[in-house]
Parts: structure tokens; C-alpha cells; sequence
């Protein structure tokens, strides 16, 4: 049965999960990214979790929670810090002048653009054509709990965790009537906009902060986060590419 504290820890960051080898779970790491923003006259400063979605050249495509990059001095830029397996827990990369290109607050969503010429791992969204596993819109599939992935950055370095996911319910805030997967287990401080992620290796929802519920996790629905991109003309970053 089961179990999130029966876990057994493998070597570095990964855990034992008959639904998530090791090289999946890598994978969902070395696209995960910590990230600071420095704040603005009204608003302070804020750290959270975001994952690359995709790249094109040398611009990568980092998805976040919006609440994570809240609105205050534009002209300051975001920092975002990289890690790998092989430099775990000390980050491989860091990024002083990222900037929010996009913001989808009615989703709890915000897209930052990064150069970075180096390779960087990324987790693509799941296409439209995959979604009959993961929609659990009807009773039928809400009684079998699909087995998720989370990766957040609570501690400083990102860390994996193995969770479950069993309906989808629409937001309670008024100004924020998202879908959102709900989860068995609650997300901690920081790891807001962490990737929320399928056997299969799909990026399927986003960590929010915006519903208070001290006793479930709530990740922004994966048909949310693939409206959200088109409206705001990154289409085809769903499926892992660039935009345009």
C-alpha cells in the first residue's frame, strides 16, 4: 500500500518509487529551478519553485506560480539557479537578469525567459492528445488516484517528493476560478510553482498557494496551464518546444 513516509531514499536527492525509476525523477530535477525575485516598493521580496518548459536558442522558458514573482519594480531582474544530478545540492548554474515575460494571474501562472547558452533540462507539458490519463473530470477516473511527482525547493536545493492526485475542483478565491488538481498532501513554503508530473514524464499542473485548505495540495490543472500558454502566445511551449 501506498505509503509517502515509507519512501526509501536513493543515492542523492531521489527516492524508491515503483512509478517514478530514478532517471524520471532526475529528469523532473534538472528541470526544476529555484527562484528569487527581489521585490518592489510595495511588495517584498518572495523565493519559490519554477521548471523550464522549454527553449529555443538560447532562451529558456521557466513556468511559475504568478504569486511566486509578485508585480513591484519591473526593472529589477528575476534570479533563477539551476541544479543537476551530478552537482546536487549545490546549484550548476545561476542567472542574475531573467525577467517575467508573461502573466496569467487568473491561472496563478507567470512565464520567465532566461538566456542561458548551456544545456538545461526540460519537462514538457503535457500535449492535448495525451490527456485521457490525467483529466479526472468524471467519477469513472476519479476513483482510480493517479500517481504523481512533485519537485520543490523547500530546503535551498530542490527535492522530490511522491504524492497522489484523486479529483480536480475550481478555485475558491473570486478573483481566481482556475481548475486545480488536488492533492493528498500539502505543499510547503516554497515550493510554490514547482512541477507537478505523470508517470509518463509530462508536466501536468503547478504548484499554487492560492487556495487554503490546511489539509490537501492544489496544482494548477494541466488543461489551465495549456489555455493559459495560447492565450499568451506560447502554444507550441506545450510539448516542450519554443514559441512562435
Amino acid at each position: 500500500m501506498f505509503s509517502l513516509f515509507a519512501l526509501t531514499l536513493l543515492s542523492g536527492p531521489f527516492v524508491d518509487d515503483v512509478d517514478f525509476p530514478k532517471e524520471r525523477q532526475q529528469a523532473a530535477l534538472e528541470a526544476a529551478v529555484r527562484i528569487y525575485h527581489p521585490g518592489g516598493p510595495t511588495l517584498g521580496r518572495s523565493f519559490g519553485t519554477g521548471v523550464v518548459i522549454g527553449r529555443r536558442d538560447q532562451m529558456v522558458y521557466v513556468l511559475t506560480a504568478d504569486h511566486v514573482v509578485p508585480e513591484g519594480d519591473e526593472g529589477k531582474g528575476v534570479e533563477v539557479t539551476f541544479y543537476s544530478a551530478a552537482t546536487y545540492p549545490k546549484p550548476s548554474a545561476y542567472v542574475a537578469n531573467a525577467r517575467v515575460a508573461a502573466r496569467m494571474p487568473e491561472a496563478d501562472l507567470a512565464v520567465i525567459e532566461v538566456v542561458r547558452a548551456e544545456p538545461t533540462g526540460v519537462l514538457p507539458v503535457c500535449p492535448k492528445d495525451k490527456l485521457k490519463a490525467v483529466r479526472l473530470l468524471t467519477f469513472a477516473e476519479q476513483a482510480v488516484p493517479v500517481p504523481v511527482l512533485t519537485v520543490g525547493v523547500d530546503e535551498g536545493a530542490p527535492t522530490v517528493r511522491i504524492d497522489r492526485v484523486r479529483s480536480v475542483e475550481r478555485g475558491v478565491n473570486p478573483a481566481n476560478k482556475a481548475w486545480y488538481y488536488q492533492a493528498d498532501h500539502v505543499a510547503e513554503r516554497g515550493r510554490s510553482g514547482g512541477p507537478l508530473v505523470d508517470r509518463r514524464g509530462y508536466l501536468i499542473g503547478i504548484c499554487s498557494g492560492n487556495l487554503v485548505n490546511a489539509k490537501k495540495g492544489y496544482y494548477v490543472y494541466v488543461e489551465e496551464i495549456q489555455q493559459a500558454l495560447q492565450r499568451n502566445g506560447y502554444a507550441n511551449l506545450v510539448g516542450g518546444g519554443g514559441p512562435g
